[in-house]
């Protein structure tokens, strides 16, 4: 029932996506049907059944003789035409059998004599062998070039296999030699033996040409000389030959239309095809593996995509049959039905099929593309007759093929004129093979290629990946073995290493508990730090829904030992955190917990059950929230939630309140209806959070959920991650040190794959930790350097120990040790003194005079105090654990000296993150930047379009598999075509031999017509042979039934009627089946053989060779056939190296590296001039190739400068298209596909479409003048093809000049032209920012009202700095300011994103610019770096207006990166686009600065998020600008590296000339860099000012932190600090067993620190606690209450915990 539930769910979301999905819609349903429409409609409207005319034949003689040499007849060319009106000609012959020489000389003496006339004379040349009979008949073959002539001096050999005159037996061969402008049909019987139009209007057959290659005179001649040597004095007679009658038929345009089925429904099906495939390789990388960890069916999953690809085929199948089966004679409309929707079922499985080898949309795109291709042209070149039974059910395993035998099967019902239908589809499957027989073959089509796609995806799933691998969208399928960030290149160690970590796996596998020493029995962490693991009894006894035990991954692709030996249990009611550096294995960890992966050893048990023995029941209690956003951009959050719910088997009537229940908590539920693609990313995350939580999953895995999330939207997550873990166990994983401690009931914390340490925040930070944090404002007016060297001593004095911390700008810290805290209330008095200016106080007495002396100077302006943070715990851990390690290893090497020459086993993807950047090499790039970029105008414009170029280059030589879709593939099809060109005819010339015996025309009905009694001696001998041979079927008429009448009678029958005999007017005349081709020389030796009387046992049996020039040089196909095979073989060359090109365009764009680039201040003409220039000369090359193809394959020779003209305008008229459309797309692999079809398959319908309707239908000729233009003009590749096929059919008798006419290829070359202009015009016109300004200012006035919005200010007082900055943009001369933002407002429509916001930057400043998303920072940023325009208002860099080409230094959000580059060389092409002279070290410098010389080479790809980070603030900082933009600069950075972009940015700020802009959600951050902030609220500027300014100011509540001894103390604690502290508020809740409590006291106006932490430090001692922490506001805190994100905060039912920070 679950699995009914699950195909239901995944049916409904395919079809909200189709309807969401218009573009692919209308490609897959509307084009289709716009192109079948009309046809259909016209074959309808034209579905009048007629008859063809019936054809009645005259006979005529076969005389063997003279004669025949110079018959006329209508249609036909005579002989001696052929041999060019020789007079003379010669024919060689042989004999195989040395006894038979003088018999076979006799004969062909006789043989001579008929062929002796006044006007020709025929001689007879014997040859010793066969071998040289065929050398001297292809020597005198003429040269084709040189003589249109069919022979020289021989007209023909002859091989005489076998002469017996007593036994009356002849078996010879005729050889002929082949010209190009005969057909033979050697490997054919038939023409299509039923229906109309035979093609047969001459009474003597002209195909093949066994009349006018002279081979039936020859045949009569040499047959007639053995009967005169077996029988002396027999008559010499001709035979009189007659064609059967054909009947009329009856004819119409639906019969014409199926016969195309195979093509038509080939196209029809392919975008369908396409779209499957790539929508499951698109799931297959990213939610596929996410649903399948809740629980989704893998055959549920292929079995919902085939079913909606399949409605989607149905629809266009309503369409186009069901008018058809209403005008169709002959065969059931059932049968027809049946046929085609097993076709479109076999298709869209097809491309499931394929689509299950990829995880990569692109890579499966182009298989599909190759794979249905080659389908398609084998089911065209290969297709067997039907009567092949046994080669048609080979040729039935391509889908294709089946349907062409079925469409066949159909074909030749409807000709035969019979009844066929689903009863009676296998009659005669014994004589052909039949529908039910295709129908049969489809069906196993459809099994073999479903159970293949299910054993494909269980073999790529079952290979080793990781969760990050899973989840990130840029990464394609190279990325398969990355694990937590950490690729395989940065993981890869040397072999050595990798032999002895197999070596211990298999250990390891060998012996399971051999891992347990690395990790102690039940315990939490590892033994690298000695008392890390903090005691809980009460933990210990608690119910664990996670168990992991001795947990060992080693990725088998690498040998990187990801996890090792890992033991941890988390229970239920707690929220437990798991942290780690970037690589230590959180991810893994997290992977082998949802059962993505398998490990490599250990146990996992989810809620009792193991993972891997019992899948299916532990994904029942899961639900996960990935790294990335698994989500589907189409659907909205409610369809979202309502899937994953389904799929968990929860109760569907708890859904709605369940999700409307957790949308509220998280401040989601006004986006219930809105799709995921318009959700910002902190919505993502949210809705993903919900994705877990919902159905009630028991277990739930976090990774990273509050990534990217402003403040408040991380507040609400939190506090519904507090409220759902009551019931819950959850394990979280976070790079936000603040969000682990307030929602982490106990810590993880791993490093080099081991747990290192684990316990609550309190006891990790008294074991670790560093103490307080006080941090001091000092005023603007005094020395601050003074000031602070002031501020140090006085600490010190009051509180020992007491150090000096960073200095950011006017702010300070000083760290006071957490041991002397009885130390510190003298301390916060004295600092309140020297605040209020009283220097006479108490408490300065015991302070040196020196001291108190300088106290004037020391002027605060605010302070505040704070715990040290769970950041600096995690930095001081892991220092620890690096030195435990490098112990170790010292150790043992030292222990075992053997082992001195082997590397490191600690894991190569571990990033220590250390550097070789030194404040020597700080200087270094701030002189660089102070010096400047040494080029400029011409020359800086040079060196850009040179790393343009350089940059496509590296681009497309390390993508492989694009460059070998968009160059090797094209060139290969090429190939094959130039293949068939060069296959030649080898010595034996298997396919141009052919045996004429009965049996080639059995089985047979034959027809016999005759008066009873009266039938002569010849033919009942004649019939004596028919009967013996049993393949043939006698049916007596009388000769007064008319021969039209008996063949009317034999329609349809089965058999045909091949054969016969008749008596007309006292003549013998036999008859034939003119559809039969070799039916004539098979006739005249079976009658040739009933003229030998005595015996029925003799035999005449022939053959026919044909031979060539030579075999070394012969081609086996014709010119023709090659020039015919090029035009559709060139759409697709061209259209796939033509649409490749918008992979790139797209890929730079999405991932805003093309952004970086324009900000280098670099032309948009220069920038896409230079692309196109470079796509240009590979298209060149690939040209080139194909020149040198032509000329090595002779094609077109003549014309391969208007060739050469076309693929120049093939080029002109679709790129600048392809340029200009690629704007509207995201993704490139659906662009690619998009261009495809609208290159390959529309075009190819196009040229369809035209061709049935030009020949089914008569239509005026204006109508077809416009319907080709337009297509021509639209669709290059039509106009281009068209160009190519009548290069074809004229070329051989027109000149280039005549070829150029309108008429012909001019006016394709001229729309082709047109379009090229206007794709171009419109392309240029696009790039100049006039006219993208000028587009956005009237879409804003069009779109935009007056709406003053006014920030949510509430209660909050005003902050003054917000006028007084206001006051100073206006005033200030922006030359001298690095950023001035001057009345700038952004509207869209009706919604105002910024509000005349006004700031000022100075140099030397780092301006951090906060607001919860939608505040308008990320509007603000695009503004700055041209990314969008302003409504009104201006901004300035460097007195420069930002819509000016200026240099601006930018870190966005996301990895402005290209994956297929290196960080050096990211570097290196923004440098040479700044115009530095020397860009290699500039590049140099900034990756020492970065601290990553050690990957600077590595790919990007390959990159760990933290990497990307640095290598996007090394772009920013590379930029020689006054303002550096950063955002979110840090994000997804583990502590470590973090503080060491603090460092690197700080020292920027403090010793270059520019301005850094910041923007971040980790309050800490903007604290730690920040000199002064404003905060955006609704897109107005509501505060301004220092952090601990703000602090000050809006700051609403200390957060007070008591530790118990024991559990039983709780409650009387409670209750007696409510007693005294009646407006606290607990934060700790009742189901968090912790012995940390926690409360919120409100802050008053007259609070003081020295009094409020004198009262806490009371309270502690008088309650009898452990242990105590007071703390002021963060600015995390501060900011919510701004932002109107607090309203809740004093809320008694709350559960968050604000906290501390690290800055205060």
């Amino acid at each position: 029932m679950n699995r009914l539930r699950q195909f239901s769910l995944l049916l409904w979301k395919d079809w909200v996506l189709l309807r969401r999905n218009k573009v692919w819609t209308l490609f897959e349903l509307i084009i289709p049907c716009l192109l079948l429409g009309p046809l259909v409609y016209l074959v309808v409207k034209n579905a009048d059944h007629t008859s063809s005319p019936e054809n009645i034949y005259d006979n005529f003689q076969v005389k063997g003789t003279v004669e025949d040499v110079f018959l006329e007849s209508n249609f036909i060319k005579p002989i001696y035409k052929r041999w060019c009106l020789r007079s003379d000609v010669v024919v060689g012959y042989t004999s195989k059998d040395a006894a038979a020489k003088r018999t076979v000389d006799d004969l062909m003496k006789k043989f001579a004599e008929r062929f002796q006339s006044a006007k020709l004379k025929l001689s007879v040349k014997n040859e010793s062998s066969e071998e040289q009979l065929l050398t001297v008949l292809r020597n005198d073959l003429p040269m084709l070039n040189e003589t249109f002539c069919a022979i020289n001096s021989y007209a023909a050999g002859v091989v005489f296999d076998e002469v017996d005159v007593t036994n009356k037996k002849l078996n010879y061969r005729i050889l002929l030699g082949k010209t190009p402008e005969e057909t033979w049909h050697l490997t054919e019987t038939s023409y299509n033996p039923y229906g109309p139009s035979s093609g047969r209007y001459s009474r003597i057959p002209s195909s093949p040409p066994y009349w006018t290659s002279a081979f039936l005179t020859f045949q009569h001649a040499i047959e007639s000389s053995f009967l005169s040597s077996v029988q002396s004095g027999a008559p010499d007679l001709p035979i009189t030959l007659r064609g059967l009658p054909e009947p009329r038929y009856k004819t119409s345009s639906v019969s014409a239309f199926i016969d195309f089925f195979p093509f038509i429904w080939a196209f029809v099906t392919f975008i369908n095809v396409i779209h499957i495939t790539r929508e499951i390789a698109a799931e297959n990388h990213a939610v596929k593996p996410y649903l399948t960890a809740m629980g989704l069916s893998t055959f549920m999953f292929y079995a919902a995509h085939v079913v909606m690809a399949f409605l989607k085929f149905f629809v266009i199948f309503l369409c186009s049959i069901i008018p058809l089966t209403f005008v169709m004679e002959f065969v059931s409309p059932a049968a027809l039905i049946v046929t085609v929707l097993m076709y479109g079922l076999g298709a869209v499985i097809f491309g499931a099929f394929v689509a299950s080898f990829f995880n990569n949309t692109n890579s499966a795109i182009k298989a599909i593309l190759v794979a249905w291709g080659a389908m398609i042209g084998i089911s065209y070149k290969l297709r067997p007759e039907l009567d092949q039974i046994s080669s048609c059910f080979l040729y039935g395993l391509n889908i294709n093929g089946a349907f062409a035998l079925a469409v066949e099967a159909i074909s030749d019902y409807m000709r035969r004129e019979r009844e066929l239908n689903l009863t009676n589809m296998f009659n005669d499957s014994s004589l052909h093979f039949s529908l039910g027989w295709a129908l049969v073959m489809m069906i196993v089509d459809i099994l073999w290629m479903s159970i293949g796609a299910l054993v494909v995806d269980h073999i790529r799933t079952s290979a080793d990946f990781s969760l990050r691998t899973l989840f990130d969208f840029e990464a394609p399928e190279d990325d398969e073995n990355q694990t937590d960030g950490v690729t395989a290149q940065n993981t890869r160690i040397n072999e050595q290493v990798r032999n002895r970590v197999r070596r211990s796996d298999m250990e390891i596998q060998m012996n399971p508990m051999a891992s347990t020493s690395l990790n102690p029995p039940n315990a939490d962490s590892d033994s690298l730090l000695e008392g890390s693991t903090e005691a809980d009894g009460a933990r210990d006894t608690a119910r664990a829904d996670i168990i992991v035990r001795n947990l060992v991954k080693i990725w088998s692709t690498t040998g990187e030992r990801a996890v090792d030996g890992l033991s941890l249990r988390a229970v239920r009611g707690q929220c437990s955190i798991l942290l780690g550096h970037n690589g230590a294995g959180k991810s893994t960890t997290f992977s082998s917990i949802a059962g993505i992966i398998r490990p490599t050893n250990g146990r996992i048990t989810i809620c009792g059950y193991d993972v891997g023995n019992e899948p299916g029941e532990t994904r029942r209690h899961i639900g996960m929230c990935p790294q990335y956003n698994p989500l589907y951009d189409q659907l909205t959050v409610s369809e979202h939630l309502k899937l994953v719910y389904g799929l968990k088997g929860a109760r569907e009537k708890d859904f709605k309140q369940d999700m409307k229940r957790l949308l509220s908590d998280v401040k989601l539920d006004f986006k219930e209806n809105e799709k995921a693609v318009n959700l910002s990313g902190g919505m993502k995350r949210k809705l993903c959070v919900c994705m877990a939580l919902i159905g009630d999953s028991e277990v739930v895995l976090l990774d990273e959920p509050t990534a990217g999330m402003d403040p408040g939207a991380r507040q609400d997550v939190q506090k519904l991650v507090e409220r759902e873990k009551a019931n819950r166990t959850i394990l979280l994983t976070t790079h936000y040190m603040d969000e682990a401690e307030r929602l982490g009931d106990w810590v993880f914390i791993m490093s080099h794959g081991k747990l290192v340490a684990s316990g609550t925040n309190q006891y990790l930070k008294q074991k670790f930790g560093t103490g307080y944090l006080l941090t001091v404002v000092l005023d603007h007016n005094g020395d601050k350097r003074k000031m602070a060297v002031i501020l140090t001593d006085v600490c010190t004095h009051y509180v020992k120990e007491a150090e000096r911390g960073e200095m950011h700008g006017q702010q300070i810290e000083i760290i006071l040790p957490e041991a002397r805290k009885k130390e510190f209330v003298p301390l916060f008095q004295a600092l309140e003194a020297i605040q209020d200016r009283n220097y006479r106080s108490n408490v300065f007495d015991n302070m040196p005079n020196t001291l108190k002396s300088q106290l004037a100077t020391l002027e605060m302006r605010s302070f505040g105090l704070s715990l040290n943070t769970l950041e600096q715990v995690f930095i001081t851990i892991g220092d620890k654990v690096d030195k435990a390690i490098a112990s170790r290893q010292n150790s043992r090497i030292s222990h075992n000296s053997r082992n001195a020459s082997e590397p490191s086993l600690k894991p190569a993807g571990y990033d220590t993150q250390s550097s070789t950047k030194s404040a020597d090499s700080y200087q270094k790039l701030m002189d660089s930047q102070a010096r400047g970029p040494e080029k400029s105008g011409v020359a800086k414009m040079v060196a850009q379009f040179i790393s343009i170029m350089r940059k496509k280059f590296l681009y497309s030589r390390r993508n492989w598999a694009q460059l070998f879709t968009q160059v090797l593939i094209p060139i290969i099809l090429l190939g094959l075509v130039g293949s068939l060109t060069t296959l030649k005819s080898n010595n034996t010339d298997q396919f141009s031999v052919r045996s004429l015996t009965p049996s080639g025309i059995e089985p047979s009905k034959v027809v016999w017509r005759f008066e009873n009694g009266t039938i002569p001696e010849e033919a009942a001998n004649f019939e004596k042979i028919l009967r013996k041979s049993g393949g043939f079927e006698v049916l007596n008429y009388n000769t007064k039934n008319p021969l039209p009448n008996i063949t009317k009678s034999l329609i349809g029958e089965m058999p045909p009627a091949t054969i016969g005999m008749t008596m007309n007017s006292d003549n013998l005349e036999a008859l034939f089946n003119m559809r039969y081709y070799h039916v004539l020389p098979t006739l005249i030796s079976m009658i040739n053989r009933a003229r030998l009387t005595g015996t029925v046992d003799a035999e005449i049996s022939s053959g026919v060779f044909l031979y060539s020039k030579s075999t070394s040089n012969s081609n086996l196909l014709p010119s023709q056939l090659i020039d015919v095979l090029l035009a559709p073989m060139l759409i697709l060359i061209f259209a796939m190296v033509t649409s490749t090109f918008v992979m790139f365009l797209i890929e730079e764009r999405t991932c805003q590296f093309a952004h970086q680039q324009f900000l280098t201040g670099i032309s948009p003409i220069t920038f896409y001039s230079a692309s196109l220039i470079y796509d240009g000369i590979l298209y060149s090359l690939i040209c080139l190739i194909f020149l040198f193809m032509f000329l090595a394959f002779h094609w077109m020779y003549d014309h391969l400068a208007i060739v050469i003209l076309f693929w120049f305008l093939y080029f002109f008229s679709s790129v600048p298209f392809i340029y200009a459309v690629s704007f509207l797309f995201q993704s490139p692999s659906k662009a690619n596909v998009l261009l495809i079809i609208w290159q390959v398959v529309i075009s190819g319908a196009a040229l369809l479409a035209v061709f049935l309707i030009f020949m089914i239908f008569n239509i005026d000729e204006w109508l077809k003048s416009i319907l080709v233009n337009i297509f021509m003009f639209l669709l290059p590749s039509y106009a281009f093809g068209s160009a190519i096929i009548t290069i074809n059919t004229y070329g051989m008798i027109l000149p280039s000049e005549e070829l150029m006419n309108w008429d012909h290829c001019g006016k394709n070359a001229w729309l082709m032209g047109t379009f090229g202009v206007c794709s171009f015009a419109l392309f240029v016109l696009l790039q100049f920012k006039f006219v993208r300004r000028f587009l956005s200012q009237v879409w804003t006035v069009r779109r935009s009202s007056h709406n003053n919005v006014q920030p949510m200010m509430g209660d909050l007082p005003v902050c003054e700095s917000v006028s007084e900055e206001r006051e100073r943009v206006h005033r200030v001369n922006s030359q001298n300011s690095a950023l001035v933002i001057k009345d700038l407002t952004k509207t869209f429509g009706r919604f105002t994103a910024v509000n005349e916001l006004c700031l000022a930057v100075d140099q030397k400043e780092c301006f951090g610019l906060l607001g919860v998303n939608g505040a308008g920072k990320t509007t603000t940023f695009n503004i700055l770096t041209g990314q969008s325009f302003a409504s009104s208002g201006e901004a300035m860099i460097g007195g420069r207006d930002v819509t000016e080409l200026i240099s601006i230094g930018y870190c966005p959000q996301f990895d402005a990166l290209m994956l297929d580059l290196t960080g050096r060389e990211s570097l290196e092409i923004l440098a040479q686009m700044h115009g530095f002279e020397n860009y290699k070290a500039k590049a140099e410098l900034i990756l020492e600065c970065v601290g990553m010389i050690a990957h600077a080479d590595k790919l990007v790809r390959f990159y760990s998020g933290g990497q990307k980070r640095k290598i996007s603030v090394g772009v920013a900082l590379l930029a020689p600008t006054q303002m550096i933009i950063l955002d979110e600069p840090t994000a997804g950075i583990d502590p470590k590296a973090r503080r060491e972009v603090w460092e690197l940015l700080l020292w920027c700020r403090e010793h270059s000339n520019s301005a850094l802009m910041l923007t971040s959600h980790s309050m800490d951050e903007c604290e730690a860099l920040c000199s002064r902030i404003a905060v955006l609220n609704r897109g107005s500027l509501i505060a301004i000012g220092s952090s601990q300014e703000l602090k000050s100011l809006y700051g609403n509540n200390y957060t007070m932190t008591l530790s118990l001894y024991e559990p039983n103390q709780r409650d009387m604690v409670v209750q007696l600090v409510q007693t005294r502290l009646p407006n606290s508020v607990l934060k700790t809740t009742s189901t968090n067993k912790t012995l940390n409590l926690k409360w919120q006291i409100p802050k008053e106006k007259e609070d003081c620190w020295s009094a409020k932490f004198e009262m806490v430090q009371a309270l502690a001692k008088d309650l009898g606690v452990k242990d105590f922490i007071l703390a002021q506001s963060s600015l995390e805190e501060t900011f919510l209450r701004l932002a109107g994100l607090d309203e809740d905060q004093l809320d008694t039912h709350s559960t968050v915990e604000i906290s501390h920070s690290t800055h205060v």
